[in-house]
């Protein structure tokens, strides 16, 4: 009987200690189960902070790049107005005629004057320090007279003797001092086909016959284009160009010499013109300086 009260007592003990023992087991593992969860739960607003950084990051990149985009349009801007501040007072209008109107093509630019004549409309530039001009030779070629315009609008007849006609290419030189300085003429060489070129030139006929236009483009090709059977060598731009720019001063972007004359509107396209490539080889030798 005793022995039964020792087994029973014993088996009591061993009952009570594996309790005792699950009961801690059971509190380990929940501390455990604490623990691992702090740690996720840590791990997450690690990994949520990292996000939200890189994505401060990006959007910190994002308004740079934006800045630097706009602060290099604005400078390309200022370089563009800086560009052609410097040539604007080289830069004259030309008038030949006066004709009847009913005598002009619908391409010529017309401006008529309070005598009822009318006049073709051309752009011309300074090449020297006496002001000679140079313009395209279908501006002035076959006019009974010749005009230059300046600024105020007051003008100066040219006189037929003084007038200088290239023999090959669409160019013409007006030996006349016109007070204007002259434009930065490239020494020699052409720009490549993707540079950025500008012309200033006067379009706009009767509705403005004072007003000036600069225009921005690119070069798009070189080629050479044919004039009184002989071949020239000429950009292609991808700029509009009218028939009152002809004449006008094409020049690079980059460096704001003059590198071209423009001389036509692309027959068969739209906003695509010629200009003849230019350089300090085609001024002769009395019209320098």
């Amino acid at each position: 009987m005793k022995k039964t009260h020792f087994a029973i007592l014993v088996i009591a003990v061993i009952v009570i200690l594996i309790s005792i023992g699950l009961s801690g087991y059971s509190a380990y593992l929940g501390s455990q189960n604490s623990s691992f969860l702090s740690k996720q739960i840590e791990f997450d607003n690690n990994v949520n902070a990292a996000l939200v950084y890189q994505n401060s990051l990006q959007q910190a990149t994002i308004r740079a790049l934006i800045d630097i985009n706009n602060s290099l349009q604005l400078e390309s801007e200022s370089h563009f107005e800086q560009i052609m501040d410097s040539l604007d007072n080289s830069v004259l209008m030309i008038m030949s005629g006066p004709a009847n109107a009913s005598d002009s093509t619908q391409q010529d630019i017309i401006f008529v004057d309070a005598q009822g004549n009318s006049w073709k409309i051309g752009t011309g530039f300074s090449i020297n320090k006496r002001g000679t001009i140079m313009t395209a030779r279908h501006v002035v070629e076959n006019s009974p007279l010749v005009r230059i315009v300046l600024k105020d609008g007051t003008w100066i007849n040219v006189p037929n003797k003084d007038i200088y006609l290239h023999t090959q290419a669409d160019l013409a030189i007006l030996d006349i001092n016109s007070g204007l300085p002259p434009v930065n003429l490239i020494k020699t060489g052409v720009i490549s086909t993707g540079a950025e070129i500008g012309f200033i030139g006067f379009p706009l006929g009767n509705d403005s016959v004072l007003t000036r236009t600069k225009t921005k483009g690119n070069v798009s090709a070189l080629f050479n284009y044919a004039y009184n059977g002989h071949k020239i060598p000429a950009y292609v731009i991808n700029s509009f160009v009218n028939h009152g720019n002809s004449g006008g001063p094409l020049f690079s972007m980059k460096t704001g010499e003059v590198i071209g004359l423009i001389n036509a509107v692309h027959a068969e396209t739209n906003g695509i013109g010629v200009a003849t490539i230019l350089d300090q080889g085609y001024i002769p030798a009395q019209f320098v300086n």
